[in-house]
């Protein structure tokens, strides 16, 4: 992995975690602490960092974290839902609205 990718994610970090729990500045050990659980939540529950901080993965226990529906697990399920030869329709807006606009209150 490139620096500035490393960089541009410890940033990202630290932009949440200043915002979610209010610690500011965060602390050079906080952040290590942080980044290092963020990436191993999104190896082993395929959490992303807004997933990490919003669902309060930082707080939870293994057994709990587990039981989250995260943001790449939805995304593997709707690819697999849609179909390779829907997800081009369901995936942009306006094409699923010409789709499904019966559907919608809109």
């Amino acid at each position: 992995m490139k620096t500035s990718t490393v960089l541009s994610a410890v940033r990202i970090v630290k932009d949440y975690a200043e915002l979610m729990i209010q610690d500011k500045p965060v602390r050079p050990w906080t952040l290590l602490k942080y980044s290092a659980d963020a990436a191993i939540c999104r190896k082993l529950y395929g959490s992303n960092i807004a997933d990490y901080f919003e669902l309060h993965f930082y707080e939870k226990p293994h057994r709990e974290r587990k039981t989250y529906f995260t943001a790449n697990q939805a995304r593997r399920f709707i690819k697999k839902i849609n179909g390779a030869e829907n997800n081009s329709r369901f995936n942009n807006k306006i094409n699923m609205y010409h789709v499904l606009g019966q559907f919608t209150k809109r």
